[in-house]
């Protein structure tokens, strides 16, 4: 066993990158004034684009920073590169397509939300972004079964009532129209938006008095929904987001130890974060600290039961150390969670392999291939297991 284990090399921590592949083409960053920004976002912005950025977390994160900094053309290529170099997470095409959205750029907007929801199938914030969108796009037929579905959503519902409010006022069926801005209005009375709609809807009922009624606080505030992803973004650009982007410049400058002492900076300040869990680990693990990364890469698990990345880090942390049963389990949850990301196939596979499960390890490693047919390292793991 112990000869097996050596010839079969456990890769390094995982990004949900593919290994072994040809790097995708990355699009240059627009130019970008800073001069007028807040210093310390300014600074931010100019270290981490300096810093050169080399992997899908540090092209997310410069991307997550100008997308809430509102420069949404550099926001849009950056998560772009992410996104090329690594295709299997929806949360880089949902936030390109946020930023799209913004340029009114509608048609390539479209398309990125859909490849999120692809991705991450009934997620509520791209649902309902896509329904915005296909709405923006002059797109009834295909914004209201979207904005049906947003009804079933708490974070989503009273956005999507707004949204069917102005499909059945552009359909001219203004007692419908009426019902979905009152349930809008009624979720969110400090919104402005839907009251001049809601008016042009009892003023064509005939309901006049109410209609002056509804006019009265009319303005621009927006009706908003639950958007977990740019909530995230936004917390990036401050707090411990700040110490996580710290950690990201050090470690492309190849100074690990500076990026492990802003990670614990960053994980002290939100220790609930399951990704800032993850990334500590790793570092705690470059630096040799075996025993305290694999309790992160636990706790990361713990936190965010249902991400086959924390599951997927967690096994290999537990086969490095030869801990192969418990490994194992926890790359077959990654597997369950995520059946058609390769790289889940490739690494239960790997380590099935190690353990001496040669058929079981093929069947998982045909699959990696099937799913990802460029795939080198599945490919050599798989002739392996023949």
């Amino acid at each position: 066993m112990r000869g097996r284990a050596a010839a079969l090399v456990l890769p390094a921590l995982v990004t949900l990158h593919a290994a072994a592949q040809a790097p995708p083409a990355l699009s240059p960053l627009p130019e970008v004034s800073v001069e007028r920004m807040d210093p310390a976002v300014a600074r931010q912005l100019r270290e981490l684009a300096a810093a050169a950025p080399e992997s899908a977390a540090a092209w997310g994160a410069l991307g997550q920073l100008y997308l809430v900094n509102e420069l949404y053309e550099p926001a849009e290529s950056a998560l772009g590169n992410a996104q090329a170099l690594e295709p299997a997470e929806p949360r880089w095409p949902y936030l390109r397509g946020a930023a799209l959205q913004e340029l009114r750029r509608l048609d390539e907007a479209a398309a990125h939300l859909e490849r999120a929801l692809e991705l991450r199938a009934g997620d509520p914030a791209a649902t309902l972004r896509l329904a915005q969108v296909e709405l923006e796009r002059g797109r009834p037929e295909r914004a209201g079964p979207l904005l049906q579905r947003g009804l079933a959503d708490a974070g989503t519902r009273a956005a999507a009532h707004f949204g069917l409010g102005r499909l059945e006022a552009a359909r001219r069926r203004w007692a419908e129209a009426a019902r979905h801005f009152e349930a809008a209005l009624a979720a969110q009375p400090q919104a402005t938006a839907p009251r001049h709609p809601l008016a042009l809807a009892y003023r064509e009922l005939g309901e006049l008095d109410r209609a002056r009624a509804a006019l009265r606080g009319a303005g621009s505030v927006p009706v908003q929904f639950s958007d977990p992803w740019v909530e995230e973004a936004r917390r990036r650009a401050t707090g411990s987001g700040v110490h996580a982007l710290r950690a990201l410049e050090a470690a492309a400058r190849g100074n690990d130890p500076r990026a492990l002492e802003e990670l614990r900076r960053a994980a002290a300040l939100d220790p609930a974060n399951p990704e800032l869990r993850q990334g500590l680990a790793e570092a705690l693990e470059r630096q040799g600290e075996g025993g305290a990364a694999l309790a992160e890469f636990r706790e990361a698990v713990r936190l965010a039961p249902d991400s086959p990345l924390a599951h997927m880090n967690l096994g290999l942390a537990l086969a490095r150390r030869g801990e192969l049963a418990a490994a194992l389990g926890a790359l077959e949850r990654s597997v369950e969670l995520a059946p058609d990301l390769a790289l889940a196939r490739l690494r239960l596979g790997t380590v099935l392999l190690q353990s001496g499960r040669a058929a079981d390890a093929l069947a998982q490693l045909e699959r990696a291939v099937a799913l990802d047919p460029a795939g080198r390292e599945a490919r050599l793991r798989r002739a392996r297991a023949l």
